[in-house]
């Protein structure tokens, strides 16, 4: 098997893979991790180079439907704070719908600080 070099990553079709490459030849790695990093690169064959920016790429799109479920649930925990805010809406609303309010905030508060301890 043939180790690939730093040039040839730089023409692989993946935009990752190539972008690493041009920053691998721009930059003069010194830390231990990094020329770890860069000797795994450089001695992978083009497949699994392939395999791993296909695995990059799912973790990206994994981690940013997570971020939109996020921030889709800061916007409702959002509209909910401000609808509170109102002095009126909390002087109308019963014992229990503040209670069911209160804990409905809670427990989106709490899946939203879960996800920071994934």
């Amino acid at each position: 098997m043939r180790s690939i070099t730093i040039e040839e990553l730089s023409e692989i079709d993946d935009d990752n893979i190539r972008q690493l490459a041009e920053i691998i030849i721009k930059r003069n790695f010194n830390e231990p991790s990094e020329s770890r990093y860069i000797n795994e690169i450089l001695n992978s064959t083009g497949e699994q180079l392939n395999q791993k920016a296909q695995n990059l790429s799912q973790s990206i799109k994994e981690k940013n439907k997570k971020l939109q479920e996020m921030t889709d649930e800061l916007q409702f925990m959002n509209i909910s704070l401000q609808q509170l805010n109102s002095p009126k809406a909390l002087k109308k609303m019963t014992l229990k719908e503040l209670k069911q309010h209160c804990s409905s905030l809670r427990s989106i508060m709490t899946s939203y600080l879960d996800s920071f301890n994934q």
